[in-house]
């Protein structure tokens, strides 16, 4: 499935908030703003010309997003285009609608109709907040006219000591909202999740203890997935230190064979798999923080080891260092393979109104080193200067690293209020 990336753009992320829709997160959103100016593979697409307005009227609030993508991949230039509207009703909730037009990967005609609403108190058993979600979205597509149809409903009780949910939501066969994100359809999704929590004296802030549950079928209920995460225990110190206990028992169906690895192919039929996870982290307010993850058990038809850890260090208010690594380790009798990740970050703050970040990432799968660095200059409120450098590089012959993507971005805003 396909894997979801958030946005960093300053442009999309901007009053985005506006734009987002139901309780939906990731799979069957309609609006997902990497969409636009990005290939599937991320690379860039030239963007000719875009504006954004949001704003409020009243009780409405109106989001009004256009951009002219220009010529990529074969792809003819297009206008992309989303409108959001939401209404607050009662005391705390809404009805809203919202509709895209165009495809980005296609010059064929697509667009999207949905609407939402959201059901919320605060005066549930005295004062518990109570909410519910429903909504309904539908896709259109060039010579498609059926099975383009996503629902989902959902009721929450997010309180401090009891914490709660339960939903539905459903994708259609063919429900592909082009300018959103979805990666798995003709699909059914039932989750619940509770949490119990208490708050002894003295040392100790929180100590919970609670479940996931997550079960995918298809749409006619055959079941393709399961998941059940148990977290035995999860305590927080006041100083906001952190220690936890969780298992996942999980099962999942492959319909065809499934190469997780170069030459590592996963066989058809029915997986399950249990494992287990230990977690230790300090406070995020001291100037050496340390966090060590480490994730044992069955994977598919052999056994997985994951290592996380991360070190950041703050030796002045001004500077800022994170180092962090992840290695898994899968032995199967499909063959075996080593899976790590590494990554640095560096940031330097002269003053709140000018800053420079680094970062340097390399994984051994694509063997691929890239380097993001920005520097940010805020000469007022809303009015900022951003430079960024892009650098990829890749093991070639000889175990060379060599090029391949270099770019400069500049970017000025600067926004006019009357």
């Amino acid at each position: 499935f396909g894997l979801f990336f958030p946005e960093t753009r300053d442009f999309f992320l901007e009053d985005s908030g506006i734009f987002e829709f139901g309780d939906l997160e990731e799979n069957g959103r309609p609006f997902f703003s990497r969409r636009v100016g990005l290939a599937v593979d991320g690379d860039a697409v030239p963007i000719r010309l875009g504006g954004r307005m949001t704003g409020r009227v009243g009780r409405v609030s109106l989001g009004l997003l256009d951009v002219q993508q220009g010529r990529a991949a074969g792809v003819e230039s297009k206008n992309l285009a989303v409108a959001r509207a939401r209404i607050d009703l009662l005391e705390r909730s809404s009805l809203g609608m919202i509709l895209t037009h165009g495809d980005p990967s296609s010059d064929e005609d697509a667009g999207l109709a949905g609407i939402d609403f959201r059901y919320r108190t605060d005066h549930a058993r005295g004062n518990q907040v109570l909410t519910w979600d429903a909504w309904l979205m539908r896709s259109f597509e060039t010579g498609i006219s059926h099975q383009q149809w996503a629902s989902g409903t959902r009721v929450a009780y997010p309180n401090d000591r009891w914490n709660g949910s339960i939903g539905m939501r459903e994708f259609g066969e063919n429900f592909r909202p082009a300018l959103g994100f979805v990666n798995r359809t003709d699909a059914r999704e039932y989750r619940a999740d509770l949490r119990f929590r208490e708050r002894p004296e003295r040392w100790l802030r929180t100590v919970d203890t609670g479940f996931d549950f997550l079960v995918i079928t298809d749409l006619d209920s055959a079941i393709e997935s399961a998941d059940l995460r148990l977290d035995w225990l999860d305590v927080r110190t006041e100083s906001n230190d952190q220690v936890r206990f969780r298992s996942h028992l999980r099962r999942e169906r492959l319909d065809a064979p499934f190469e997780i690895s170069k030459r590592v192919i996963l066989p058809i039929g029915r997986h399950d798999f249990l494992r287990h996870e230990v977690l230790l982290s300090s406070s995020d307010t001291r100037r050496i923080r340390g966090e060590v993850r480490v994730q044992w058990g069955t994977f598919y038809t052999g056994d997985r080891l994951t290592f996380d850890a991360l070190l950041e260090l703050r030796p002045t208010r001004h500077f800022f260092i994170a180092l962090e690594a992840e290695q898994n380790r899968v032995r199967l009798p499909e063959g075996n393979f080593d899976l790590r990740l590494a990554r640095i970050r560096f940031d330097a703050m002269a003053n709140p109104s000018l800053s420079w970040t680094t970062t340097f990432q390399y994984d051994n799968a694509s063997e691929s080193l890239g380097i993001n660095s920005r520097i940010r200059w805020i000469v007022a409120p809303e009015r900022e200067l951003i430079f960024v450098v892009n650098q990829g590089f890749q093991h070639g012959d000889g175990r060379r690293l060599h090029s391949t993507v270099s770019e400069l971005v500049a970017k000025i805003q600067w926004s006019f209020r009357y």
